[in-house]
């Protein structure tokens, strides 16, 4: 986790339980984010043109949003919505397209992998 900076911005976090911190299942959590992807360029929202076979059997075994937006009219200040649950005005910097996220702004992979979860991601700054 030392590698997950605040100045990175999450494009996809797979999180798995540590089995051995608990006794008690936990769901794994597979959050996928494609930048400038609009609705309903995917098979599974109804595209009669747009195939995406992995993404449509992803979204019938978990959870598909039919009813998300982005509160921010810019990519980087979304994800960092998305991370951190704060509305842009809480944001500082980071509501700014290049701005950095504040380092005492706690986030949603940082509060998963203290609670025993395995957090990878790839990096989109």
């Amino acid at each position: 986790m030392a590698s997950l900076t605040r100045r990175t911005v999450l494009q996809f976090v797979l999180a798995s339980p540590a089995a051995a911190q608990s006794a008690k299942p936990r769901p794994n959590i597979l959050l996928l984010l494609g930048d400038n992807w609009a609705y309903p360029h995917a098979s599974v929202y109804g595209d009669p043109v747009v195939k995406t076979p992995a993404f449509d059997r992803i979204a019938k075994e978990g959870v598909l949003f039919l009813h998300a937006y982005a509160p921010n009219p810019s990519c980087s200040p979304s994800r960092s919505l998305l991370l951190t649950g704060r509305e842009t005005h809480r944001l500082g910097e980071a509501a700014s397209l290049y701005g950095p996220l504040a380092a005492a702004v706690p986030t949603y992979t940082e509060l998963l992998h203290k609670s025993g979860y395995h957090v990878g991601f790839t990096i989109k700054g």
